[in-house]
């Protein structure tokens, strides 16, 4: 029998959360059953494209100029997808979906496409939110089949799109539990981060754009320190914003008080070293970081806004706040600053709950039986 012919359809190979999804799909689905190709849009290549490779997959990089929208790639992806006999594409970000969905459309084998959505939409703060959201939604129109991160995705698509229920699943995403519990890595990972045994470290792991609330994590550092000079905000990753926070750090001067690490691959030992997890972002689909974090025993400190509460129980396996309340964030902050034994507690309950949740194996199965449906 044979195998069908999977390509996963990306902007670049860098690595973020997409992509490392991806990626776990193709170590994680049946290879008897699967032949997996990735393509990346733009000509920068990224650290995982060898990863890829690696993993089994064929890549290909159809080599987007940049600063262009990718139009002119459309008839090369067609292309490749009648030349590689594609019977399933996936596609996991806007630029991919349309061009995607117009090459599958065109293209002599007409693989069946699905798209998996991951975030609600696009928030003031990130570049061109206005024009990205004017086309964030019709583009679910445009595939077979549409995967969401979160159940209230889900409900939101149905109820904007009119999709038949059975065009759009969720399909939470799943992380590897045991690579995230890393605690003898603390001790080591806070020297080398400069941060002394005693600070209260409170990390935030992600991109750094607009929309993922960082400069409320360094205004309410700045709350904290009269009575808790131990605080410490761990700010982990690069993006278009590092230069605007470190001087918002520096105007709100915290700059003794804050740490960019800038981009790190060891985010387990990372959160070793951490004390609490904070992500008070304005807008997210189902933020792996937040799962990763939980996954490591850290309570978490979360915006109550898309998936996050369909992970996230106020008190129990973490604290919500609402997005853009710098003294909620404080004082929610400041409590588990205070209080070790509910960092404890909190950190040991929501482990447990993406244990039981937010598996890699369950997210794959899950991805393997849709994958199924459209392969017979």
């Amino acid at each position: 029998m044979a195998r069908t012919k999977v390509l996963y359809l990306v902007n670049e190979f860098a690595d973020g959360s997409s992509n490392n999804l991806v990626l776990t799909l193709i170590k994680g689905l049946d290879h008897e059953q699967f032949e997996f190709y990735v393509g990346g849009l733009k000509a920068t290549g990224g650290p995982l494209e060898d990863r890829f490779g690696q993993a089994g997959a064929t890549v290909v990089n159809f080599g987007m100029a940049p600063g262009r929208l990718g139009l002119g790639l459309v008839r090369q992806i067609a292309r490749a997808i009648d030349a590689h006999d594609i019977d399933l594409l996936h596609t996991h970000v806007m630029r991919p979906d349309i061009l995607g969905g117009i090459a599958a459309r065109i293209s002599h084998r007409h693989p069946v496409v699905i798209s998996t959505k991951h975030n609600m939409a696009y928030v003031r703060g990130q570049t061109g939110w206005r024009v990205r959201n004017m086309v964030y939604w019709p583009t679910m129109r445009a595939s077979n089949h549409v995967v969401t991160v979160t159940e209230l995705l889900r409900q939101q698509a149905i109820q904007r799109l009119r999709l038949r229920a059975d065009r759009i699943t969720t399909i939470y995403n799943g992380i590897d539990i045991a690579r995230f519990y890393q605690p003898d890595a603390r001790d080591t990972t806070r020297a080398g981060l400069g941060l002394a045994p005693d600070a209260f470290v409170m990390t935030y792991t992600g991109r750094l754009i607009g929309g993922k609330g960082i400069e409320d994590l360094l205004r309410a550092t700045a709350r904290l320190a009269p009575d808790h000079p131990q605080a410490r905000a761990l700010i982990v990753g690069e993006g278009e914003l590092d230069a605007p926070l470190k001087q918002l750090a520096a105007d709100l001067s915290v700059t003794d008080s804050v740490v960019f690490s800038g981009f790190r691959r060891d985010i387990p030992a990372v959160l070793a070293a951490s004390d609490v997890f904070v992500l008070p972002s304005f807008s997210e689909g189902l933020p792996l970081s937040l799962l990763e974090a939980m996954a490591a025993h850290k309570p978490v400190v979360a915006s109550h806004v898309g998936g996050i509460p369909e992970v996230v129980t106020d008190g129990e396996t973490g604290l919500l706040v609402a997005p853009g309340d710098v003294p909620g964030l404080t004082a929610a902050l400041a409590s588990l600053m205070d209080d070790p034994a509910r960092r404890e507690r909190i950190g040991s309950q929501g482990r447990q709950h993406v244990q039981d949740h937010f598996s890699v194996a369950r997210m794959v199965e899950q991805y393997q039986t849709l994958y199924e449906a459209y392969s017979t």
